[in-house]
């Protein structure tokens, strides 16, 4: 399969050059050669005439294949970006010479003149179709596309040197701006002399104020105005900025992490002791209370209209049940009587006060 391949590629570039050798005739040379065939012709045998027809008929292959060798080339876009000009100008000649033959030979042409008059502009038809001969406008055509590639290389150096002019100017001016001071001296003067009551050098005195700032700055400077309002904003503005600079405050010491600690285990042991004293308090009261409603029902077994009026009374009477039936049901006194009783320390102490 190889060696096919290389014998076809080896009678394209033969029939290529062949072609070449045939367009470089000229035209009387021509006609010449073909009198010559047509007088050969006339005395060949018929042998000789049955040579002469394979010839023709192997010669016919070969111009086909050649069709479509340059048909492919011309189609495929690493053609265009790889060949030189002296290739693109042998195979739009090659082209042209086989296109009155072969289709393929002159969709080649066709294609091809497109490409040179997109990409290098030049009118390719207009060319090959001139006067001379195919040598003649081949070398024409090479001229052409030599012409185009110079234009191209000129264009390309005048744009690297007009990048190149650029970014040394640009490189320029970033080392001039770097290079030039950020205030003026008299700038930086005014602000030494005002700056002397803050932390602030000069150029930080100035970096603290706004533009309108430093704008009287130097007309009060220049003028020798040494006290003014506008003066006492801007030491305030200074004195902002400079507090603003100012550390962070440290943090808290350990030691204050674990007072709060040992007052946040204390609250929390005193409120687990109210609970519980609450608690105390609530079982207590139901202790009263049963006892109250026990010592009820026991009067209430001898007189019911004595067990409501003292149940009435026990609303008002403090203490306990038991204190209640020792003032009550162990002397004579009545119910009221016994709230009195128990009630008249409060007065007297109230009394005291």
């Amino acid at each position: 399969m190889s060696i096919n391949m290389n014998e076809e590629e080896s009678e394209v570039v033969e029939g290529i050059s062949r072609i070449i050798r045939a367009a470089s005739m000229s035209a009387m040379q021509l006609r010449e050669a073909a009198e010559r065939r047509q007088q050969k012709a006339e005395k060949m045998t018929e042998a000789e005439r049955a040579q002469q027809a394979q010839e023709q008929h192997a010669k016919t292959a070969t111009d086909r294949r050649v069709a479509d060798s340059v048909y492919k080339s011309v189609q495929s876009p690493m053609f265009w970006n790889h060949a030189d000009n002296a290739r693109i100008a042998e195979r739009m000649t090659v082209a042209q010479q086989l296109a009155g033959e072969h289709g393929k030979a002159d969709s080649a042409f066709m294609l091809a003149s497109d490409v040179l008059r997109d990409k290098y502009g030049i009118d390719a038809v207009s060319i090959m179709h001139g006067q001379g001969s195919p040598m003649d406008r081949q070398k024409e055509l090479l001229d052409a596309l030599d012409h185009h590639n110079a234009a191209g290389r000129l264009r390309a150096e005048s744009s690297n040197a007009d990048q190149t002019a650029d970014k040394a100017s640009q490189q320029s001016e970033a080392a001039a701006e770097q290079d030039a001071p950020k205030y003026s001296d008299r700038a930086l003067a005014a602000a030494e002399v005002e700056s002397e009551p803050t932390s602030l050098n000069a150029e930080q005195y100035l970096d603290a104020l706004s533009d309108e700032q430093r704008e009287s700055l130097l007309d009060e400077h220049t003028r020798g105005i040494e006290d003014s309002p506008e003066r006492d904003e801007r030491l305030e503005a200074a004195h902002t900025a400079s507090g603003a600079d100012e550390a962070p405050a440290a943090e808290e010491p350990a030691q204050s992490q674990e007072t709060r600690a040992d007052t946040a285990r204390d609250d929390a042991a005193m409120a687990e002791q109210a609970e519980t004293t609450s608690l105390s308090r609530a079982a207590k009261t139901a202790d009263v209370q049963t006892s109250r409603e026990g010592h009820l029902a026991g009067v209430a077994a001898h007189d019911k209209q004595a067990a409501q009026a003292r149940a009435f009374s026990l609303k008002n009477v403090p203490g306990s049940a038991g204190d209640y039936k020792l003032r009550s049901m162990s002397s004579n006194a009545t119910p009221r009587k016994a709230s009195a009783s128990s009630q008249a320390p409060s007065r007297e102490h109230v009394h005291q006060r």
